[in-house]
């Protein structure tokens, strides 16, 4: 727990502080163009296989508070945040939910940044319960959040300088088939360069993330 506690502590004070973004809800959204020559990111790439033209972008300038899910990822070196949903989804309001979306995506400054900020998500879902009044309140409350945010699935990755994180639900997927083999299909994208990565896993209604060593091709979508 120390050292969970020392981590978690060291992370806060690289470059930008959580009250860098505070009172700042500033968002711009857009639609992908359709021109092959945008799609520069192998996430972009994996976006549009899945949505094809029915992408939507959405490029958040500071931390936003209606969007609670993005609000779970530290903000130490984060340089940028970006979402994608489907542009025919939700029909009626404005996408503000987590299964609203398919794929968000955090720029950190650095690869040693983003591993760090990886490495502390992962360590807040695995506080000690039974602990409480040894740990930091703040930290109960990230904890209990993303605990609350796995419900329904996703998947969480550090690759280069970003983390994704692959929206999941409790219902079919978007492309068809099973979960895995979505996941299977996302990691073959951006890990193209390699044999396996190590991801942050949750199924419906597990309540938890785990970590897992996974292949990222010889599954037929490279």
């Amino acid at each position: 727990m120390t050292f969970l506690l020392l981590t978690i502590s060291c992370n806060r004070e690289v470059n930008k502080k959580e009250s860098d973004y505070s009172n700042k809800t500033e968002e711009t959204a857009k639609e992908i163009r359709n021109d092959s020559s945008y799609y520069s990111s192998k996430h972009e790439d994996f976006v549009r296989y899945v949505l094809k033209d029915r992408v939507r972008e959405h490029g958040f300038e500071y931390v936003v508070e209606n969007i609670r899910y993005v609000g779970l990822f530290p903000v130490d070196g984060l340089q940028e945040i970006v979402a994608f949903s489907d542009k025919n989804y939700p029909k009626k309001v404005k996408p503000t939910d987590y299964e609203h979306f398919i794929l968000f995506c955090f720029r950190y400054s650095s690869v040693t940044q983003a591993k760090l900020n990886f490495d502390n998500f992962y360590l807040h879902t695995q506080l000690d319960t039974t602990k409480y009044d040894a740990v930091e309140q703040s930290y109960i409350e990230m904890h209990e959040k993303i605990k609350g945010a796995s419900k329904p699935g996703g998947l969480i990755v550090q690759e280069n300088e970003w983390i994704f994180s692959l929206v999941e639900t409790c219902r079919e997927t978007p492309t068809g088939g099973n979960w895995d083999d979505y996941e299977d299909l996302f990691l073959s994208y951006i890990g193209q360069d390699k044999d396996s990565i190590t991801v942050l896993n949750a199924d419906c209604g597990k309540m938890t993330f785990k970590k897992e060593k996974r292949t990222t091709h010889n599954n037929g979508y490279n």
